[in-house]
């Protein structure tokens, strides 16, 4: 027989599945985020998604063209696109992101014909856009 917490728990954010490595990653970059331009500034005003998402993808060019700390902080390119991408999550979630994405384009369509993977979502997916 189970707890009964553990029937309530169940039902819960799986927050044990997350990795704690990637909090304790992210810190630095939020630190020194932090020193910059105030803790939680994105709280205090509205964020354009877009100057985010650049952000972590000239992070992400820089590491895996084999550099691992950023030349400006010495941190961890990691650090800082997690930190990025919790900051985009934060705003979104209190209504605070700008989204400024540019107009739909192909991408999804692009990525999906070349995707040959059989998942059921994908499946699903493919089976629900042929009835449009």
């Amino acid at each position: 027989m189970s707890n009964p917490k553990d029937l309530v728990g169940a039902k819960k954010a799986p927050l044990d599945l997350v990795p704690e490595a990637g909090a304790i990653m992210s810190a630095p970059a939020h630190k020194n985020g932090a020193d910059k331009y105030g803790a939680f500034n994105w709280r205090e005003n509205p964020v354009q998604a877009m100057t985010y998402v650049a952000a972590i993808k000239r992070h992400l060019a820089a590491w895996i063209d084999g550099q691992d700390l950023a030349e400006d902080t010495g941190i961890h390119h990691f650090s800082h696109i997690i930190a990025g991408m919790n900051i985009l999550a934060d705003a979104m979630a209190l209504g605070n992101l700008i989204d400024n994405r540019p107009t739909s384009g192909p991408a999804a369509d692009m990525l999906r014909a070349q995707d040959k993977s059989e998942s059921p979502a994908k499946k699903a997916y493919d089976e629900a856009m042929a009835v449009k």
